[in-house]
């Protein structure tokens, strides 16, 4: 069989001011599988920098590399999905990475799956409703807390709706941000401050009472959807 594993980006890489290096060598790692299994095909399709799935983020394929390479061109995900299908695989499979600044490349992948899967071709990936779950914090948590999960106890907090009296000189009493900041004072601080989409820990504050949250969410840094959540010590 035919497996070809694909990834894409969103980002320009430019090999030439930045180096990423993988170790234990992703070469070393293929000609195992390719070991392994000897009676099946091992395709990597990939965009720079291919992260976990080749050796040099520049996407330099070794000659003697025991799996075929291919680098993907950038394009819509119509174009991108056509280039996989070209290479006739029985199974496709994604192997979606992280990006700065926003994590949505599993978003991407997803969509070009199921162009994948309408061609006909059997696809092991996630679909578009679990990516941009997992893409939204806020989203994250509600799905986690519906599962059973134990979440740490949080308020969301809409941007727009926070500053909802700007512009509007009539407005005396913005009636969302005063329940907001009520809803805040129930939790046990420290308190956590994130925004809702973007990469691991980026944009995060930590503070260590409501005074401090306050002042926080009606400050110019407050400039997104957030979510406020109570801090759980340990590693990260």
């Amino acid at each position: 069989m035919r497996f070809v594993l694909f990834s894409t980006s969103s980002c320009a890489f430019d090999a030439d001011s930045l180096d990423i290096r993988t170790f234990p060598l992703r070469k070393d790692v293929w000609a195992q599988l390719a070991a392994q299994y000897p009676d099946h095909e091992f395709i990597v399709a990939t965009m720079p920098p291919g992260m976990f799935l080749v050796d040099s983020g520049a996407a330099d394929v070794p000659e003697d590399a025991a799996v075929s390479f291919v680098i993907l061109q950038q394009g819509t995900v119509d174009f991108v999905a056509s280039q996989i299908v070209r290479l006739n695989p029985d199974i496709a499979l994604a192997v979606s990475f992280w990006v700065a600044p926003y994590d949505w490349l599993a978003v991407r992948d997803a969509e070009i799956a199921r162009i994948l899967r309408a061609a006909g071709i059997r696809t092991v990936c996630q679909d578009e409703e679990t990516a941009l779950c997992c893409f939204d914090k806020f989203r994250t948590h509600q799905k986690l807390s519906s599962l059973g999960f134990p979440v740490p106890r949080a308020v969301f907090v809409h941007h727009a709706l926070f500053w909802a009296e700007r512009g509007h000189e009539g407005m005396q009493v913005n009636v969302y941000k005063e329940y907001v900041l009520q809803e805040i004072r129930r939790l046990r601080p420290p308190l956590v401050i994130k925004d809702t989409v973007g990469l691991s820990s980026y944009g995060m504050e930590v503070v260590t009472s409501h005074n401090e949250a306050r002042a926080f969410l009606c400050s110019k840094k407050n400039n997104s959807d957030r979510l406020v959540e109570e801090y759980i010590p340990g590693l990260q």
